[in-house]
């Protein structure tokens, strides 16, 4: 006789939970680092795990990462000398029970020694789900609850870790707040720059090089493309010099570079690469770019990464987690909001207090000839 689905999962739960209950007791000198959020925020971590490798608090230990299928690109490219090991999956996963007990089994037979979970703005789920790996000892961060329904729950998912790192609430950006986590967690004073080991830029170029990133993960992020059409035309318009354009992304935002041509008056001299490159070809077409203009999207952090000067523009979602970039980070990003109380930098705590947990301004509101006016100053400094 067969049970019903649901009797069959609720079984299932059960000894997922008994079986979770303890780690194996061998010690393996094996280290998991946990990251299945996006692009972005392995880009402001990865230069971080080499410190992991090379403490001697973590002598001998191999690292694995268990990572968001999404930037395995980068960490295959340019971590592979510090990351032992990668385990690629899809984070919603973890939402189906089958897949989720399939992938814990086999984590779990692994013994890791030390789990690491250094994201900041956690998920519970997850949290959850990182609970059942069996990993001797769970280590996160103290983190906010941006991510979660509530403080109370945020406390609740401590009791899925064995050692929580503070990491103070003064420390807005992301990067500084994994540089406060991974200080504390290796007990060494660190100054790593944010950079992506790209190939060198080229010098001799027929033209200025412009690209467009017009993607973003939610609509409201997003600015029009009428706009971006509007901002690329003022730039040819204006400009005594050559420019390329280029528009930039995944094949999801085919559609998008689409329109913008479409609106555009220089149809024929805008290319459309979206869709075209992997991520590691797209960090060499932005660290080959004169200037990249994006919404506050991955390509931001890649620009920072390489060295590119970009203009981003942002609605003031999450406002000093990803932008505005610390001078002391990156002095090449320029950042542009809808509205004017953004530009007191003497608002910053109170921005971020307002902002943290997103924004509804509208990202339409920032005004094409404004960025095209900023676009035409930087481009003309690099010609």
């Amino acid at each position: 006789m067969m049970l019903p689905k649901r009797s069959t999962n609720k079984i299932l739960r059960i000894l997922f939970h008994f079986f979770n209950q303890t780690a194996l007791p061998f010690k393996s000198n094996r280290i998991l680092i946990v990251r299945l959020d996006a692009i972005g925020d392995y880009i402001l971590f990865r230069n971080y795990v080499r410190c992991i490798k090379h403490a001697p608090k973590f002598k001998g230990y191999k690292l694995t990462l268990l990572g968001n299928i999404g930037f395995k690109d980068i960490a295959e490219a340019y971590d592979k000398d510090v990351i032992d090991e990668f385990i690629w999956i899809t984070p919603s996963l973890i939402y189906d029970i089958n897949e989720k007990i399939r992938l814990s089994f086999a984590i779990k037979k692994k013994a890791f020694d030390i789990l690491i979970n250094p994201v900041h703005s956690r998920v519970f789920h997850t949290d959850e789900f990182i609970s059942q790996l069996g990993a001797k000892q769970k280590i996160c961060s103290s983190g906010d609850y941006t991510n979660m329904e509530s403080l109370e729950e945020l406390k609740r998912s401590y009791k899925f870790y064995d050692s929580i790192i503070d990491v103070p609430g003064t420390d807005y950006f992301e990067y500084l707040r994994n540089r406060k986590f991974i200080e504390t967690l290796t007990g060494q004073r660190i100054d790593t720059a944010l950079n992506l080991p790209t190939k060198s830029k080229l010098i001799e170029k027929e033209a200025l090089q412009l690209v467009i990133f017009p993607g973003a993960g939610q609509e409201y992020r997003r600015w029009g493309t009428n706009l971006f059409a509007t901002a690329i035309d003022s730039i040819m318009a204006n400009s005594t010099f050559k420019v390329t354009v280029t528009i930039a992304g995944s094949s999801a935002d085919s559609c998008l570079a689409t329109e913008i041509i479409s609106q555009s008056k220089n149809k024929e001299k805008i290319e459309d690469k979206t869709g075209k490159t992997n991520l590691v070809e797209l960090i060499e077409l932005i660290n080959n770019a004169d200037l990249l203009i994006s919404n506050d999207t991955s390509a931001i952090h890649i620009a920072a990464g390489t060295q590119t000067t970009a203009i981003c523009i942002s609605n003031g979602n999450h406002f000093g987690r990803f932008v505005p970039y610390p001078l002391t980070i990156a002095n090449n990003i320029y950042t542009f909001y809808p509205s004017e109380e953004f530009s007191n930098k003497h608002n910053y705590a109170l921005l971020n207090d307002l902002y943290k947990r997103g924004s509804n301004l509208n990202i339409n509101n920032v005004d094409p000839i404004v960025i095209s006016n900023k676009a035409i100053s930087i481009l003309n400094n690099a010609s």
